[in-house]
């Protein structure tokens, strides 16, 4: 969804306050990435509200789905123990070979060999397995039928799984495996703001406008379009423990862009929160009554450049909710 180039000012409040524990950059990421979403699948797993609340529910999904359980056990693949973290990088623009995947946990590399070659045997039509970078590499491409276009895979080492709708994607990642060092990006302002992010988020997401993105926000309704057009820069993400947190901040090129973003942010909050209560109160709809706390929560508040939005949903409010549903 982005191309190379910096735009003006992701701004010193973003980039020079810190927005907590800062993450270690991916070694694995594209040098063009200019979005970039994180998921610390082990941190959310081992949340409190998870476990008391989704994850017997997800286990017991899994334990029955036979398809899957057969094909994670050829694998001696666990999700639940074995995923870590799911990192998803795009340069942006409108491309669909862009981008990549990078999973990190603990791959048998040796079974998820063994069972690609039985697949490919069987089933050559969907996968095909090809030696890459003089031999060193195996680099799988999967056709699935629902699939117009492949998407490739490649394991370069036991704690790393890479995916990517481009070849070139996966065969320049698997270039860095033998040294997984911090990458260097083409856009400096966008690796500044990565350097700033929270290693301790759930879910955290960061990026930056640029040309490609604006011939998106062109086919945009004019109010939406207005405030889109203000963004220069996105950062942050959700926080789930025994509570689920939100903080998310928003960059501008001027204090006069935040000021607008900022109060039209309020006003959009206002109109949502008046319709949805208005719902609730008439349907006596507990999913509703819970949307409509989410919002009450919620506060902007704005900062020379920067627009933020931060959210605190207690586990009271969530499990209450939870409760309402099951009745």
């Amino acid at each position: 969804m982005m191309l190379q180039r910096t735009l003006a000012a992701v701004t010193t409040v973003l980039l020079l306050a810190p927005l907590g524990r800062t993450a270690e950059v991916d070694p694995y990421l594209p040098e063009d990435t200019e979005f970039v979403v994180n998921l610390n699948v082990r941190q959310l797993l081992d949340s409190e509200l998870v476990k008391k609340n989704v994850l017997e529910m997800a286990q017991e999904w899994l334990r029955g789905n036979d398809q899957v359980q057969d094909i994670l056990k050829d694998l001696g693949f666990d999700p639940f123990k074995d995923l870590d973290r799911i990192v998803v990088a795009s340069p942006g623009g409108t491309e669909k070979d862009r981008g990549l995947a990078i999973v990190h946990g603990r791959f048998d590399v040796a079974k998820f060999r063994a069972k690609a070659e039985e697949v490919a045997k069987e089933q050559s039509e969907h996968l095909k397995i090809h030696k890459v970078l003089g031999g060193k590499h195996q680099l799988y491409e999967v056709n699935h039928p629902d699939r117009d276009d492949p998407f490739f895979v490649a394991i370069p080492s036991r704690d790393t799984l890479l995916a990517s709708p481009g070849k070139d994607y996966v065969i320049d990642a698997l270039k860095k495996s033998k040294d997984p060092t911090k990458p260097i990006l083409k856009n400096k302002k966008f690796q500044a703001l990565l350097d700033k992010m929270d290693a301790r988020q759930s879910l955290s997401l960061a990026a930056v406008t640029n040309p490609d993105l604006k011939k998106v926000i062109e086919k945009a309704p004019g109010d939406i379009k207005g405030m889109i057009e203000k963004i220069q820069a996105v950062g942050g993400g959700l926080t789930i423990t025994d509570e689920v947190k939100l903080e998310l901040m928003v960059t501008t090129k001027n204090n006069d862009d935040a000021k607008e973003l900022g109060d039209s942010a309020k006003a959009g909050l206002n109109a949502v929160l008046a319709i949805v209560s208005a719902f609730a109160q008439n349907n006596k709809s507990p999913e509703a009554e819970f949307v409509v706390e989410i919002i009450k929560s919620l506060r902007v508040t704005t900062q020379g450049e920067a627009v933020t939005v931060k959210a605190r949903i207690s586990s009271d409010l969530i499990e209450d909710a939870l409760k309402k549903k099951g009745k």
